[in-house]
C-alpha cells in the first residue's frame, strides 16, 4: 500500500514529501516556537538574576538593575539602594499599575485646581 500526502494527495513512494500546504503550518509553528524559545531564555535569565541576588527586575516590563547598571547623578543618589532606584523606575514604567494611578492622580489634581479657580471666579462675581 502506498502512502499519499494528506494535504495534496501526492504519492510518497517511500520518500519524504511535504507539499506547500503542509509547510505553511510547519513554518508558523517554527516561528511561534522560536519566539517562545527566545522569551523562555529571557525568563530563565531573569530567574537566574533574581536568584543570584545580583539584579533586581521590574516585574512589569523586565527592566533590569544591578551592579554597574546605574551611575548616580548626585551624592544623595550615590547612597541610594537598588530598591530606591527601582522605586524611581516604577514612577516612569508605563507597564506598572502605579504609573496609571500616578497619571490619573495628576489629572484629577489638575481638574480640582480648575474647579477651585472656577469657584473663586463665581464667588468674586457674586460679591460685586
Amino acid at each position: 500500500m502506498t502512502e499519499h500526502c494528506r494535504c495534496c494527495g501526492t504519492q510518497k513512494n517511500g520518500m519524504a514529501h511535504v507539499c506547500e500546504g503542509c509547510w505553511g503550518p510547519i513554518r508558523q509553528m517554527d516561528s511561534s516556537f522560536t519566539k517562545i524559545s527566545d522569551e523562555n531564555k529571557q525568563l530563565k535569565q531573569w530567574i537566574a538574576d533574581l536568584q543570584s541576588n545580583m539584579y533586581i527586575n521590574c516585574v512589569y516590563c523586565g527592566h533590569r538593575y544591578g551592579p554597574g547598571t546605574y551611575v548616580p547623578a548626585s551624592e544623595d543618589e550615590a547612597h541610594a539602594t537598588i530598591a530606591d532606584i527601582l522605586k524611581e523606575h516604577i514612577k516612569q514604567c508605563s507597564q506598572h499599575p502605579m504609573f496609571a494611578l500616578r497619571v490619573e492622580n495628576i489629572e484629577l489634581n489638575r481638574l480640582i485646581r480648575l474647579y477651585q479657580l472656577e469657584l473663586k471666579k463665581q464667588d468674586s462675581h457674586e460679591n460685586y
